[in-house]
């Protein structure tokens, strides 16, 4: 199966290009926002940064006798915390540090073994080499292992965020044509996952960094209801390879792994991950730049429903797929999902969900959304044989 094919773009002409920016020229701000024949010219500028926090900075010494300032935390997960901190040379450095737990010092040797292997093919989309150490000082609810990272600019979760927060009440939506971008750009850094050996496994806006630290955001108006989210600078990179798991020749890979909201089937069906399991966290991710919203946010967990059912129970009615009788008869979990895959009470007790193609804006006259949601449909295949490559999934971007 291929989606593969030349996007067009219809081109405005000329005369009409010119007489709509001398109408946009004449009209002061509050009379552009009421046009509907001029949605571009209004624009409104995100603030990305928040001030760092008054009062004296910690200073963290390492091992070596080097010497940071934490000027402020920009990210937190399940395993670990991430500071802005400055050197001796007030040179701006990421911080990440190991939060405490029982394999704190496995996980760090994890991070860093996969870390250092990314960082050494120097690829545009991925982290480059980083520096590992200890810390000889404490800081709350973190280990004292360290990987030191170049700064780069805002998370796409974050960009996401505050322009929802700019502005609210609207859709915030990427521009189609940077949605492409932005995905070739992820779907280059998997190839070289793959080439590696490696399964990212937690691919997410959180992980998606701009590359760009002084990154500027601004929200074109679309129309009464959307605003794009325009970024300058679309250069991204993959980051946070803590939950990555290695493809070992002859070995089957079972593991716990994905944020619940991008979980592939096969992982709540208690399946191996496979090469092809990032690429439906990758179609997840694609319409959420679309939409603005997560796209299986399922239900949280009640007492006879536990949100992993809830969830699977969304992506079959979004999609209008139920997992293969081989998968069923494979999967080490089957036996809680049975009772979902004909039962329609589901559908009445947490439903009923949109169609994946339904999320498609009225109006929306971008000759290339109907192309964009049929790549993510076929990313989106319960069976991962049934999922391309990233070599080839790029193809269709």
């Amino acid at each position: 199966m291929s989606y593969a094919r030349k996007r067009t773009t219809k081109q405005p002409r000329r005369s009409d290009v010119r007489a709509k920016k001398a109408k946009i020229d004449e009209l002061s701000e509050s009379e552009a926002e009421s046009s509907q024949n001029a949605p571009l010219s209004i624009s409104v500028e995100v603030v990305l940064t928040s001030p760092a926090p008054r009062g004296r900075r910690q200073t963290v010494v390492t091992e070596s006798g080097e010497k940071f300032a934490i000027v402020k935390p920009i990210a937190e997960g399940t395993f670990g915390k991430v500071y802005h901190v400055t050197d001796k040379k007030k040179k701006a450095w990421a911080m990440k540090l190991s939060k405490n737990c029982d394999d704190v010092a496995f996980f760090h040797d994890h991070e860093k073994n996969i870390t250092d292997r990314i960082g050494r093919e120097n690829h545009k989309n991925l982290m480059p080499l980083c520096t590992f150490g200890k810390l000889e000082t404490k800081v709350e609810d973190c280990a004292q292992w360290m990987i030191l990272m170049p700064l780069l600019g805002p998370s796409v979760r974050e960009v996401m965020k505050r322009a929802a927060e700019s502005m609210t009440g609207v859709i915030h939506s990427f521009p189609v044509e940077d949605i492409f971008n932005i995905g070739k750009q992820l779907l280059e850094a998997i190839e070289v996952l793959d080439t590696l050996g490696i399964a990212h496994l937690d691919l997410k806006p959180e992980n998606m960094l701009f590359n760009n630290p002084n990154l500027n955001v601004k929200l074109k108006k679309v129309d009464d209801n959307t605003y794009h989210t325009v970024v300058n600078d679309l250069h991204i990179k993959l980051g946070d390879y803590g939950s990555t798991g290695v493809f070992t020749k002859g070995k089957t890979h079972f593991s716990e792994v994905q944020t619940r909201c991008y979980r592939a089937p096969e992982i709540f069906l208690g399946l191996p991950y496979t090469h092809t399991t990032d690429i439906w966290s990758v179609g997840c991710i694609l319409t959420e730049l679309y939409t603005g919203k997560i796209l299986f946010n399922g239900p949280k967990s009640e007492p006879n429903r536990p949100s992993e059912i809830a969830q699977f129970f969304m992506m079959m009615a979004v999609l209008n797929k139920k997992p293969s009788r081989d998968q069923i008869a494979k999967a080490s979990r089957s036996q809680k999902y049975l009772d979902i895959l004909d039962n329609k009470s589901w559908e009445d007790e947490i439903g009923p969900f949109p169609l994946l193609m339904d999320n498609i804006r009225k109006g929306d006259t971008n000759y290339n959304v109907e192309h964009l949601f049929c790549v993510i449909n076929y990313f989106l295949s319960f069976d991962p044989n049934s999922r391309p490559a990233a070599y080839l999934a790029r193809r269709h971007l």
